[in-house]
Formats: structure tokens, C-alpha cells, sequence
């Protein structure tokens, strides 16, 4: 019989075989930078009425889509002055103070208005299909005053509608692309479940969704935006025992770059006076100004996956802002460098010289279920139980013995 003075000492042994089942998976570092992103297309019509709302295009004909990105790094839901102009979307006249990486801007604020999407897997042509749109909620939008003559007319579907939803994201397939601004939308679709995922090649990492919103009763519709815990970067310019801490990073679909803050960067040991940066970007975003962020070169990047194992970047590029441009304090930002197709030379008048494709065919954003999921077809990774599931197991073995 097993005293009970004993089940500490059998749960430590339990976990023993926890830390040591506890795996690696390394990948080399892709591209710095990245134009896809995940997108889809819009419509938008009277909650009253059900009326879609219609303008023309170019040619005088009518036109009632639009091309939308989905950005789970957008607390709200943000209309274009372009769109709002020609489609005539009514306001409500109050206005919405907004922070991002571009700074600070001030937003007209949308009546309420129904929102129809369709994956933009119809493309182009099925776009201009009204039957091709299911209604996704009635939101209160905020809208641009002026948009950028830099980066052109953007619209985004934030939070506030991806936090029901599972995103679905084919990041190789680009179904439809515009020159301004220069995005290439990859293919997404929106679903009510996760679906069956293969037997192995699939990695799970959690997420923690936070409020940065200060206004506790905002004019405009907004939701909480996904945190990645835990992830970490090592690096040989500080020694194993001065190596940063870990940090909770904007998981952010809208990103094109990897961030980190100009403080985290000092934590790591970049030398950002006299170390010679490896990349420089332009971006853009709310607020309207451009910023110039150089990148440089970290060992590992090291996210941790659900399970405890983790999955490394190495010698991945992180680009770092002058201080405060980060909003909300942010401490780092996962980018879709990572996980789509990129590249790391851009002609100015011919657009990205060297693209390569993502060795990833799927990646799920499972706000129900607080998770992103990656899938790369060619893994044989297959997850352990984590040290939780091992207790779970041992319990029931250890009450048998009594």
C-alpha cells in the first residue's frame, strides 16, 4: 500500500518525463518582410431596410464591393473615406480617438451598418455577386476623415467580428491583389469551427485576448486583440544568464514585419547606435504617419506551443521603432513574415524582387478556442501530452495503488 505522505514525491516523478518528452522544432528564418495578407471581400447595407449600399466604379458602373483586410491587430472595424464617400454611409457625428503605429488619429464614427463578406476565393468576378455574401453583424465603424495618399484607400475587419470566428488562412494561394495599396490577399475564409486537422505537422499555440481600449464606453464597435505568452528571444550578444525575459506579443495579421519594442531591443543586447541593420521598412498604419524601422538579425525567436514544446525561428529579423511608436506599450509584434510568403529585396517601381513561398499550407486563428494553429504538410511532428495531460494520466494509477 502507498502512503499518502508519498504522492508528492510520485507526482514530481510524473513529471519527470514531461520535461524530458519536451521537444524542439526549429525552422530557418524566412524573409523579413511580406505584402500578403489575409483579406476578403465587403459589402455593406441598411440594418433598416436590408438595402445594400451601392456607388459606381471607374467606369460609371455600379459597384457595391469592396476588398477588406482581416487584422486581428485592429481593435475595430475601419472604413476607408474612399468607401464611405461612394457608398454614401451615413455618420452619426461623434468622432473616435485612435492609437497605432503611425500615431495618433481622429475617426468619424459610422451609424450602425450591416456588414456582408465573401472569401475572397470567388475573386474578382464573384465578388460582383451579391449572392456570393452572408451578413456578419451590424457594427458601428470608424472612418477615416482623409486616407493616405502614400499608402492608398485601406479597409479592415478587426476583432469585433474575427473574435466569433475561426480564420482560415491558405497563405500560398492569392486569389486577388491590388497595386494600391500593394497588397496580395491570401486566401481566407471564415468559419464557425475548427475543422479536422492531419495527423501530424500540427503545431497549436495559445492565446490570451486583452482590452486596449481605454474608453470603457466607446462610440465605435471594438473587441479584444490575441496575445502569444511566453515568447521569447535568445541571443548571443548577452550570455546565457543575462538573456531576455520573456514577453506577451501581438499576434497581428495585419503586420507585414516582426516588431519589438526599442526597450526589448536593448534588453536583447542590439546595438542600435553603432550595429549595422540587416533590413529597413517603411510602415504604415493608424495615425497616418510613415515610420522607417530597421531590422536586425536574433538568433532564436522561440514561441511556446500549447503543449510546452517550442517552436523556434532562428536568426529570425526583427524590426525595431524609435521609442513610444509601439502602441499600447506593446513589447513585440508576431508578423506575417513568419508564416506567408516574403521576401527581403523591393524594387520601388517593380514591387518585391525575391518572394518565396511559406513552407506552411494552412494556419487557423481560433478565437473560440483561444488558439492559432500552423500546419506544414511536409512535418512529422506529432504533440505530446503536456505535462498537465501526464498528471491526468498518473492520478487515476496512483488511487488504483492505495
Amino acid at each position: 500500500m502507498v502512503k499518502r505522505t508519498l504522492l508528492p514525491a510520485l507526482c514530481f516523478a510524473l513529471l519527470v518525463p514531461a520535461v524530458a518528452l519536451s521537444v524542439e522544432v526549429r525552422y530557418a528564418a524566412p524573409k523579413p518582410q511580406c505584402t500578403y495578407l489575409p483579406g476578403g471581400f465587403a459589402a455593406l447595407a441598411d440594418p433598416n431596410t436590408g438595402q445594400v449600399y451601392q456607388g459606381e466604379d471607374i467606369l460609371g458602373d455600379p459597384q457595391f464591393s469592396y476588398p477588406v483586410i482581416f487584422d486581428t491587430g485592429a481593435s475595430g472595424v475601419l472604413m476607408s473615406e474612399m468607401v464611405r464617400t461612394a457608398f454614401g454611409i451615413p455618420l452619426t457625428g461623434e468622432t473616435f480617438e485612435d492609437i497605432g503605429i503611425g500615431g495618433t488619429e481622429t475617426f468619424d464614427v459610422s451609424r450602425p451598418t450591416r456588414l456582408l463578406l465573401a472569401p475572397n476565393s470567388v475573386g474578382p468576378t464573384g465578388a460582383d455577386i451579391i449572392g456570393n455574401y452572408s451578413p456578419y453583424g451590424e457594427y458601428k465603424f470608424q472612418v477615416k476623415q482623409t486616407d493616405s495618399l502614400l499608402t492608398g484607400p485601406f479597409d479592415i475587419i478587426g476583432t469585433p467580428v474575427l473574435r466569433n470566428h475561426v480564420m482560415h488562412v491558405q497563405p500560398n494561394i492569392t486569389p486577388y491583389g491590388s497595386f494600391y495599396p500593394p497588397i496580395d490577399y491570401m486566401q481566407t475564409t471564415l468559419l464557425t469551427s475548427l475543422p479536422t486537422l492531419p495527423s501530424q505537422g500540427v503545431f497549436r499555440f495559445p492565446l490570451v485576448y486583452e482590452d486596449f481600449i481605454d474608453d470603457p464606453n466607446p462610440p465605435v464597435s471594438v473587441g479584444q486583440n490575441p496575445m502569444l505568452p511566453n515568447v521569447r528571444i535568445v541571443d548571443s550578444r548577452k550570455p546565457s544568464d543575462q538573456q531576455s525575459s520573456a514577453r506577451s506579443w501581438l499576434f497581428d495579421t495585419g503586420a507585414s514585419v516582426t516588431i519589438i519594442g526599442e526597450d526589448y531591443a536593448l534588453d536583447v543586447g542590439i546595438d542600435l547606435v553603432n550595429e549595422d541593420p540587416v533590413a529597413e521598412v517603411q510602415v504604415a498604419g493608424v495615425g497616418g504617419d510613415t515610420r522607417l524601422m530597421f531590422g536586425y538579425e536574433v538568433d532564436e525567436l522561440i514561441l511556446p506551443m500549447a503543449n510546452g514544446d517550442e517552436f523556434i525561428v532562428e536568426n529570425a529579423v526583427v524590426f525595431v521603432p524609435e521609442s513610444g511608436v509601439l502602441p499600447a506599450d506593446l513589447p513585440g509584434i508576431i508578423g506575417m513574415n513568419l508564416i506567408a510568403p516574403a521576401f527581403s529585396q523591393v524594387d520601388p517601381f517593380i514591387g518585391p524582387l525575391d518572394t518565396t513561398p511559406t513552407v506552411f499550407s494552412d494556419w487557423y486563428v481560433d478565437s473560440l478556442s483561444n488558439q492559432f494553429v500552423l500546419i506544414d504538410p511536409n512535418s512529422t511532428y506529432v504533440p505530446l501530452p503536456s505535462t498537465l495531460a501526464i498528471m491526468l494520466i498518473g492520478l487515476p494509477m496512483l488511487r488504483r495503488r492505495r
